[in-house]
């Protein structure tokens, strides 16, 4: 690999950015080494775009893995608070249908002494015993009922502690992100501002339309002088700076989508704290 390709993107970007106007200078004075300098530049401007264009590639990837995992957890997160409402509903329903039994058995209970008192042959106790049995099984079932809450409650703790975590590795990435964009966009200032000084500088030539070729140059080798146009290299420098700016605005993109995830993430945060705070009341109802 040579010592170009081991260049760090950014290292890449201010090259270009400080090369741009000793370019100009060389073709201002007709420099022989005008041409091979700008190549040189055109060159490592298009290698920084490349490895500009695979960052952003990595991070959207990355991206788009952070997405599928908070849809998961946003799916599990529903079921889950599904079935806290319908245990709820079960719950009030179990407590309502107990409720009236229990006045039934005590209205049963006061009949039968009454009934006892008169020395009435009515089984009332067996009637008793039968109501006591309903109401048994009622308790059988609320009693199944909260172990359901107790495991659905343990769920909901891990998947809170889960979370924080979940929600950690985003802000790391985003931070690292926000680092990288800033360094991105201040250096895509300082090129366009170097730009904008080459587009209103105007290059000479000793023919601008022409390129000029001596032949008795030609023969000696290396000392053979080329002369650029001023609008191929205006032209050239414009496209470069345009596939900059299209880079800086997918960081800006991917930056906005990642920002809106962790919003998500907050906000299903929030949700499962209140539904934890929700299971902690139904136990607490229970209890009294």
């Amino acid at each position: 690999m040579s010592e170009q390709e081991q260049i760090d993107s950014d290292e890449l970007v201010s090259i270009v950015c400080s090369k741009s106007i000793d370019i100009q200078d060389l073709i201002e004075n007709n420099d022989p080494n005008a041409l091979q300098e700008f190549q040189t530049f055109y060159d490592q401007a298009i290698q920084a775009l490349d490895l500009q264009i695979e960052k952003v590639s990595a991070l959207d990837m990355e991206s788009s893995n952070y997405f599928d995992i908070f849809n998961d957890a946003t799916k599990e997160l529903k079921t889950l608070r599904d079935k806290v409402f319908a245990l709820t509903k079960d719950k009030k329903q179990q407590n309502e249908t107990l409720d009236i039994l229990q006045k039934e058995n005590d209205v049963l209970e006061k009949e039968y002494l009454e009934l006892l008192n008169k020395n009435d042959s009515t089984d009332y106790k067996s009637m008793i015993e039968e109501v006591q049995k309903q109401i048994d099984e009622l308790q059988n079932k609320e009693q199944d009922v909260d172990k359901q809450l107790a495991e659905n409650s343990g769920k909901t703790t891990d998947m809170e502690n889960e979370i924080p975590s979940l929600k950690k590795q985003i802000d790391d990435t985003e931070d690292g992100l926000a680092v990288k964009i800033k360094k991105n966009q201040r250096r895509a200032k300082e090129i366009e501002a170097r730009l904008k000084k080459l587009e209103t500088q105007p290059i000479t030539a000793s023919n601008p339309k022409e390129k000029v070729f001596d032949e008795e140059e030609d023969t000696a080798g290396p000392s053979t002088i080329i002369h650029r146009t001023t609008g191929t290299v205006q032209d050239q420098i414009r496209e470069l700076k345009t596939d900059l700016e299209e880079a800086l605005k997918l960081n800006g993109s991917l930056k906005t989508n990642m920002k809106g995830l962790s919003q998500d993430l907050d906000a299903m945060r929030e949700e499962n704290f209140q539904l934890k705070e929700l299971l902690r009341s139904i136990q607490k109802d229970k209890k009294k």
